[in-house]
């Protein structure tokens, strides 16, 4: 009946938007100027804190039981390639709204996009005085910042992206400029900030 195919391709769209719900975990950033809550990936090595420079930076993974009621982050200090025995801290409060602080997602897609942003000395920064501060954040997680707003970053079907701050926790009002801009493979558009000092 008509009720029935109806009820189907119902069925069939809600799949298919749960699919492309990406895993991901909302834990804080640490930086020189400010500490700030981000959307991570799960199951990527990830700089989770940025030093004075490269040397002082902190990589970590994220990953799930198989239960998906559990994060547990494997934090290996400045290992930029996530070996050698890390320290963990677990995450299990699955009654946080999604995008707060802490709230993760353990099923879905692997989804996200990576930025280098370069240290100057001098305005305007030019590129590339010092090594970049690479960041990689789950796409398409509106997440909520420090100051009562949010974010998200986002890519096209074309391989070309963006990360926008929004007045609302659903990401439909933008403030302003994207924050960052994702070049055609949607990983890396390298940007350069006044720098630390």
């Amino acid at each position: 009946t008509m009720s029935q195919m109806l009820k189907l391709i119902i069925s069939a769209i809600s799949i298919i938007c749960v699919q492309s719900v990406p895993k991901y975990i909302i834990d804080t950033y640490e930086n020189p100027l400010q500490n700030i809550n981000y959307a991570y990936p799960l199951d990527v090595c990830v700089n989770i804190e940025a030093g004075i420079n490269a040397a002082f930076d902190v990589f970590a993974t994220y990953s799930c039981n198989t239960d998906g009621t559990v994060v547990t982050r494997s934090n290996y200090g400045s290992a930029g390639d996530c070996t050698g025995t890390p320290t963990t801290t677990t995450y299990s409060d699955t009654t946080l709204t999604p995008g707060a602080l802490n709230s993760f997602n353990c099923v879905g897609t692997d989804d996200y996009t990576i930025t280098k942003s370069f240290q100057t000395t001098s305005p305007p920064p030019t590129c590339c005085e010092d090594g970049p501060i690479v960041v990689t954040s789950a796409t398409n997680v509106c997440f909520q910042l420090y100051d009562g707003n949010y974010s998200m970053a986002a890519c096209d079907s074309d391989g070309n992206g963006e990360q926008y701050k929004y007045s609302d926790s659903t990401c439909t009002t933008k403030i302003g400029d994207a924050i960052f801009l994702y070049d055609l493979t949607c990983q890396v558009l390298e940007e350069n900030v006044a720098g630390f000092g």
